[in-house]
């Protein structure tokens, strides 16, 4: 069974927090949940997020958020929720290392970083899951904040390609467009910018894949682990439906049974080595 929703336990300093300070952590740590249920589906329909409960323990403020049950959609309340586990998995990974949690980009970190600076009577942000109980916490510490930071600074650039579902355009920037490639076999995904530099093919072909399989190309930005954070888009290649199945290297073997023109692998090499 899943969580419930979120609780958000903001420990105050000496002086009291800020009502805005207050109010713009809730609102940085609901975006950093709509951005994670962008990257886990593509569904149009995305979750409303309610306040569930709002109480004071001592020096805690805590804040409980849920999803609004839906009818227009076939998603559940469980499936509209699954967003607060990811986020709640995210920190304690980030506790641990600088890599960029699955289901987060670039854009969910940046927006728990923004949430989580001590400032303005808030000392510090804590998470859980509740279903009855409250689980396990996961503080955004000084640590976290740290790994965070590390694993959306870009290392270095490489050309390169990123595959996965096209699931997020941005129609409405007018100086480009920005999107989300997203990699079910990882549960990661990279964001990407378009210029309006580019062709106006390649703007085109972002339009009607949204939701395909695809192959994006250009310069990769990656961090110190060596993950993918983010892409110039230079090409785009639609690969198939997002349910499509892989191909498997067996699926490959024989595929050109002419290639090697009836030699052997250790004949066709050695012929092309003398050559």
């Amino acid at each position: 069974m899943g969580p419930d929703g979120l609780e958000v336990r903001i420990r105050q300093g000496e002086e009291r927090a800020d009502v805005e300070r207050f109010t713009h952590t809730l609102n940085r740590l609901v975006a950093t949940l709509r951005v994670i249920d962008g990257a886990y589906t593509a569904s149009a329909i995305r979750p409303k997020w309610v306040v569930a409960g709002l109480s004071s323990e001592g020096r805690d403020l805590v804040a409980r958020v849920t999803a609004r049950p839906d009818h227009r959609t076939k998603r559940s309340v469980q499936d509209m929720l699954m967003p607060v586990s990811a986020l709640v998995r995210g920190v304690g990974l980030l506790a641990q290392e600088p890599e960029v949690p699955p289901f987060f980009v670039e854009s969910a970190v940046t927006h728990l970083l923004e949430a989580s600076q001590p400032a303005n009577g808030v000392q510090e942000v804590s998470l859980a899951t509740f279903n009855g109980a409250v689980g396990p916490p996961a503080a955004v510490s000084e640590a976290v904040r740290t790994n965070a930071a590390a694993a959306v600074q870009s290392g270095y650039a490489t050309w390169g390609s990123v595959s996965g579902v096209l699931d997020i355009v941005n129609l409405r920037s007018k100086k480009s467009l920005k999107i989300s490639v997203f990699d079910p076999a990882t549960n990661r995904a990279v964001s990407g910018v378009i210029s309006m530099d580019q062709g106006p093919e390649v703007h085109r072909t972002a339009r009607e894949a949204l939701g395909s399989r695809v192959l994006v190309g250009g310069r990769i930005y990656r961090n110190h682990r060596g993950q993918s954070i983010r892409v110039e888009v230079e090409r785009i290649e639609v690969l198939g439906p997002a349910d499509a199945p892989r191909l498997k290297w067996g699926d490959l073997l024989g595929a050109a049974p002419e290639l090697l023109d009836g030699r052997s692998v250790d004949e066709y090499l050695d012929r092309v080595r003398s050559a």
